[in-house]
């Protein structure tokens, strides 16, 4: 794959997660009731992760007189077999009779099953001595969460970052190539132009040398010709007698 697609490809896979982890960062609906007798809350995490075990906590203070009272507590969500599955049921407050400013807190350990429905929330029902309350939304079920999907981004950005520092690194060789390639051409231009010019000086040589070459044969030529002539005129001069 080419730089400038991992790049597209990259960008599109962080806007597509960063899109996700918008829309699923939603705070999970906290519980808190009051009236002139009691006071209760019931919290948990913001995002809860299949396969995972979350806290869930029950808190209450008795704002009036003597009371007998107790605090039940039911969680409860929708998986992929189950549209109402059962992961919690207990006592948050045992039955019994509870004085003006009386707290209570109970924590549980709750194990989120892996089959847990995306995005559908972790319901609670309350039931103490005279109320009820039901589906009551304590957390969002999330997979992955919204801080695995913010790693994801920066991992991505990263990556990102370090495709852009190669692509820039390699235009950089490659126009350190294209600057060389046109130096190159440059100096061969000229060293054509110097071996044209050297051509033409050996062609003159050349021509001189053959000239040169002609020139020694016809002096040889004359002075065979020459000396032939000497020595035929020599021979047939008259002998001169003698008495």
């Amino acid at each position: 794959m080419r730089k400038g697609s991992g790049l597209l490809v990259l960008g599109v896979l962080i806007m597509g997660i960063l899109w996700l982890s918008l829309a699923q960062n939603a705070k999970a609906l906290s519980f808190t009731y009051s009236d002139p007798s009691i006071n209760l809350t019931v919290s948990g995490p913001d995002l809860a992760k299949p396969g995972n075990t979350e806290s869930y906590t029950v808190s209450g203070s008795f704002t009036a007189g003597t009371l007998y009272d107790f605090v039940n507590i039911t969680l409860w969500l929708e998986t992929s077999s189950q549209p109402s599955k059962v992961i919690l049921e207990e006592v948050a407050l045992q039955p019994g009779s509870y004085n003006l400013g009386y707290t209570f807190t109970k924590t549980f350990q709750v194990f989120i099953p892996n089959d847990a429905v995306n995005d559908r929330y972790v319901y609670s029902n309350l039931t103490t001595s005279i109320r009820q309350f039901s589906k009551i939304s304590v957390s969002l079920v999330q997979n992955p969460t919204y801080t695995e999907l913010q790693s994801q981004v920066t991992s991505l950005q990263s990556q990102v970052n370090s495709l852009q520092a190669d692509k820039n690194e390699l235009q950089s060789q490659i126009d350190s190539l294209n600057s060389n390639v046109t130096d190159l051409k440059s100096r061969n231009s000229d060293l054509n132009a110097q071996m044209n010019s050297l051509q033409s000086q050996l062609n003159d040589i050349r021509v001189q040398d053959t000239n040169a070459t002609n020139l020694s044969l016809l002096a040889i030529g004359i002075a065979a010709v020459f000396v032939a002539t000497t020595v035929f005129f020599a021979l047939r001069k008259p002998k001169v007698k003698t008495t």
